[in-house]
């Protein structure tokens, strides 16, 4: 039997053996540019195969429905040959696509999406049916076929609608099919529309139909900077080109960025650094059509500390200001970087002033986490941010609140109460200091403690025992 050229459509099998639309009951059937659409059965919503050698090439199945098994197509077949054709909306209990309880089944440049998800092929274990795919295009999530090469998966609809199986202009199946298989597959030269196959004598397409047209492809760029410096404000955009009309959304594929940093929907990659390592973001973009480009290759950024001159004072402020490299009170580092000034100013014996304000040993949870001091290095507290010599800062009363104070807390959360309560989460040590190697060279002056959820608050450690070789020097 040949059917070619006919559409099958609002059929329905009451009982039987099933094929709402086409039931094979023995000898071979080929199917060739037909389209199946809204039909309904027992077994095989459109299509029941029980025979020896099926074959169906630029073939659409849109929204069948079988109350048992394959919505689309059950197979009883020896053989079962899928060229160039397409699935959409399809439903089963078993199988929303397809259903085989025998032989071989293979597919070949065909398209499925949305026929159940993990769902869309079921193999009956009785009779050890095989269903291997080949340049095809599945929906993610789609399971029950051996991958037998060269297939893609797609988190979008690759078809221009819910009840059209044709492609949009960016789908994955177009000019990505195998020409050798629907040549070996005698293939006609025309599409399911009438259009001729391999547009322009290139690479023929996934599905039943030809896409005329060169696709619309979605590129991503990376932003042209990669390098970064701890403590300072970084932000660069991620560029798309190419889709449809309207606003492009950026979203992350795969990264290990720190929490500082991350990818808004419009594609800036933002964020003030708090440590130095290499970090990589891969992204993609989607345009108002549904359309998604992914980037190339991951974005790589390296992150690294600024060289300040010997010398300096590196200077920190609560919120930060300028380009945060502590170089001065109009760039000072953010409270959230410093321990990164503390370790900056150990290179070349600077000095660290703070101003006044609540620092944290971490902007997240992890209590084990404390402050450092380093050798050669003093830290000042109780600045009002504008002081250039180290005399001009105010007396400092920590205890009658004179100034407002440079705070160092371990209150991560920030929601202690009264009589140490909701302090659970709180740092082990607000600073540990274990063995480094202190001496009286390690300042820490105008500073209010508080908030450690641990038997010390400042630990000193050098070598095996405590020690005591810390400056905490008054005003």
């Amino acid at each position: 039997m040949k059917l070619t050229n006919c559409v099958f459509e609002n059929n329905r099998g009451e009982g039987g053996d099933g094929g709402g639309a086409v039931f094979v009951n023995g000898g071979s059937a080929t199917i060739i540019n037909s389209h199946f659409v809204s039909n309904t059965a027992t077994n095989g919503g459109a299509v029941c195969f029980n025979g020896t050698n099926q074959q169906v090439t630029n073939s659409s199945f849109v929204g069948n429905v079988a109350t048992e098994h394959g919505g689309a197509i059950s197979n009883g077949s020896a053989t079962l040959q899928l060229t160039n054709s397409s699935f959409q909306g399809n439903q089963a209990p078993q199988g929303g696509a397809v259903y085989s309880d025998y032989g071989r089944s293979q597919l070949v440049n065909s398209v499925f999406f949305n026929n159940g998800g993990a769902n869309t092929f079921v193999l009956e274990d009785g009779f050890s049916p095989s269903l291997a795919a080949s340049f095809s295009v599945f929906e993610s999530g789609a399971t029950g076929y051996s991958d037998a090469g060269n297939n893609l998966l797609s988190t979008v609809s690759p078809f221009v609608s819910a009840t059209s199986t044709q492609l949009r202009d960016c789908s994955p199946a177009i000019n990505t099919g195998s020409n050798q298989a629907y040549s070996t597959a005698n293939g006609p030269a025309t599409d399911l529309a009438g259009n001729a196959r391999q547009y322009n004598g290139g690479v023929i397409d996934r599905g039943a139909y030809e896409y005329q047209g060169n696709p619309t492809l979605l590129t991503v760029s990376n932003p042209a900077i990669s390098t970064a410096t701890v403590g300072q404000v970084f932000s660069q955009p991620f560029t798309a080109s190419g889709g449809g009309s309207g606003q492009y959304s950026y979203s992350v594929v795969s990264s290990n960025l720190p929490t500082s940093l991350s990818v808004s929907s419009a594609g800036v990659l933002s964020g003030t650094p708090t440590q130095t390592g290499s970090y990589s973001v891969l992204v993609q973009v989607s345009d108002a059509n549904g359309c998604v480009g992914v980037a190339s290759a991951a974005y790589s950024l390296t992150v690294s500390n600024v060289a300040l001159p010997c010398g300096t004072v590196v200077f920190v402020t609560q919120n930060g200001a300028g380009l945060q490299n502590g170089s001065n009170w109009a760039n000072a580092f953010a409270g959230t970087a410093l321990q990164t000034a503390i370790n900056t100013a150990t290179t070349c014996g600077a000095q660290v002033w703070v101003a006044q304000g609540l620092y944290k040993p971490t902007t997240g949870t992890n209590r084990s986490i404390s402050f450092v001091m380093k050798p050669g290095v003093a830290i000042y507290g109780g600045f009002r941010g504008t002081e250039g010599q180290l005399g001009d800062r105010p007396t400092i009363i920590p205890i009658a609140d004179q100034p407002s104070s440079s705070t160092l807390s371990g209150d991560l959360s920030g929601d202690d109460g009264p009589d140490f309560a909701n302090n659970a989460d709180n740092s082990y040590h607000v600073i540990k200091n274990d063995n480094n190697g202190l001496d009286n060279t390690a300042v820490l002056d105008g500073f209010v403690i508080s908030g450690a959820m641990q038997m010390e608050t400042i630990q000193l450690m050098s070598g095996a025992e405590p020690s005591t070789v810390l400056a905490v020097v008054p005003a």
